[in-house]
């Protein structure tokens, strides 16, 4: 039952992350959305995509190759999200 519940809720996640994805696609030349740096927004926002990816894969039946991409989308998304928080973190973002 908790199993059921993470990836309902990953999957909701995944689409929010899609959608404001393409919200910020639609509207990059906006002044306020440009001034948010919309490359960094949209590298986070993959990043987050492909840990929800991995947290989905983490739910079905398990095989060599989909254990090796699970871990490898939730360390390189992982890497994306911090890599966008330290970088905003030590220059002016």
């Amino acid at each position: 039952m908790g199993a059921v519940f993470v990836v309902v809720l990953a999957i909701i996640l995944l689409i929010v992350c899609l959608v404001m994805m393409v919200f910020f696609l639609v509207y990059r030349r906006t002044r306020v959305v440009k001034m948010a740096n919309t490359l960094f927004i949209q590298l986070t926002l993959l990043g987050a995509v492909l840990v929800l990816v991995s947290i989905i894969l983490w739910s079905v039946y398990q095989t060599k190759t989909i254990c090796t991409f699970k871990s490898v989308l939730g360390m390189l998304g992982l890497g994306m999200i911090f890599g966008y928080l330290f970088s905003c973190r030590f220059t002016v973002c």
